[in-house]
């Protein structure tokens, strides 16, 4: 697998801290410079001493010149308050907070992987549905393991969970109307209407030609 860089945290970190706004009735300072050596080293002093040999087998952490490059563009966004360009770094900050699951405490580690989990579990993405197998895959565990977590946190397996997830989408697109079940069910990556029907029903207590006239009338 492509190495990552592991330098979001501190980044955001770095950016926060010299965007402070100065004390009320001082002028402003000067600019901080853009190298950060103690933070960058204390980061690559915790990376090397604290990392797992998976976690650096699977990451990496930056050369200087690109962790000043990112906090740049990073500090260039917070300036400028673009959320636009700050959602860009969401991919890259997931990433880090994965890798490091397994270097943090228990509970943590657990808020982690479940929340990442529970959101791939739950929307698709540009390819489609990911399986359970492959959230585990995502995540970092054994699916074996990664089910019986997941069930022992949540009460209901990954694919109840994304069943459930699936169903709520069918529910919101039927109620707002302009597609058949036939396109609900391609859409939500059910093999047929047959099977779309029935995990409908196990899920609401109802059909979805049911649940269309209830909310539609006739």
């Amino acid at each position: 697998m492509r190495a990552r860089f592991l330098f979001i945290i501190l980044a955001f970190a770095t950016a926060l801290i010299t965007g402070e706004a100065p004390p009320a009735g001082k002028p402003p300072a000067p600019p901080a410079p853009p190298a950060t050596d103690e933070l960058y080293d204390l980061g690559k002093s915790l990376f090397d001493q604290y990392a797992t040999p998976e976690i650096k087998e699977q990451y990496e952490f930056p050369t200087r010149e690109r962790w000043d490059a990112f906090a740049g563009r990073l500090q260039h966004a917070l300036d400028g308050n673009d959320l636009g360009e700050l959602a860009a770094y969401e991919t890259e900050a997931r990433a880090a907070l994965v890798a490091l699951r397994d270097s943090s405490g228990p509970e943590i580690s657990t808020a982690v992987w479940l929340e990442e989990s529970q959101r791939l579990l739950g929307s698709p993405e540009s390819g489609g549905w990911l399986s359970p197998q492959q959230v585990a895959q995502k995540v970092g565990l054994s699916y074996e393991n990664f089910r019986k977590q997941f069930a022992a946190r949540t009460t209901v397996s990954p694919g109840q969970f994304q069943k459930r997830k699936r169903v709520e989408r069918a529910q919101s697109a039927i109620y707002h109307g302009g597609q058949s079940l036939k396109q609900l069910a391609e859409e939500l990556e059910f093999c047929d209407v047959f099977h779309f029907s029935k995990a409908f029903k196990q899920v609401t207590g109802t059909t979805p030609s049911e649940f269309r006239r209830k909310v539609h009338g006739g």
